[in-house]
């Protein structure tokens, strides 16, 4: 009988000092890479995506981390162009403008349409100047033009 009670509290001891010790949580594999992307949805999607028959552990890794920096980078170049524009939020437009100005990653995205991003650049050419108020001046700033490009043209009207 005093086994049987030694051993009761021996199991009781033990469960105490077990539930005293901190639980070991499981951290996910962005966490241990100290990554904001997500690991394992990466490594998903490279296996479902049948780009090799095998992936190897570290190559979600890795490339969580170049598309977490590409973002970022792109990120930090659109807001820097909303603040240029006195804008507090970033719109495509700023994306646009981000990536375009930015030398390599213009050379990255080349063959991308960004939606709703607009004209990279806009030329000075292309913008109607400013000088032009009234309608009245403007017609005859473009008779004046075609009279010198066909100057026959006057004799008809």
């Amino acid at each position: 009988m005093a086994v049987r009670g030694l051993l009761g509290a021996g199991l009781l001891l033990l469960a105490l000092c077990l539930c005293s010790l901190p639980i070991a949580r499981a951290k996910s594999k962005s966490s241990r890479a100290g990554l904001l992307f997500s690991v394992s949805r990466v490594h998903r999607n490279l296996r479902r995506g049948n780009y090799a028959a095998r992936v190897g552990a570290q190559s979600p890794v890795y490339l969580a981390a170049v598309l977490e920096y590409l973002t970022a980078e792109i990120l930090e170049l659109a807001g820097n162009a909303a603040h240029d524009n006195n804008r507090s939020r970033i719109n495509p437009r700023h994306i646009q403008l981000a990536v375009r100005k930015d030398e390599e990653l213009n050379k990255l995205l080349a063959g991308i349409t960004i939606s709703q991003g607009g004209l990279p650049r806009m030329q000075t050419e292309v913008l109607p100047s400013r000088q032009y108020k009234r309608r009245s001046s403007y017609r005859g700033d473009i008779y004046k033009v075609l009279m010198q490009i066909l100057p026959d043209l006057g004799n008809q009207f």
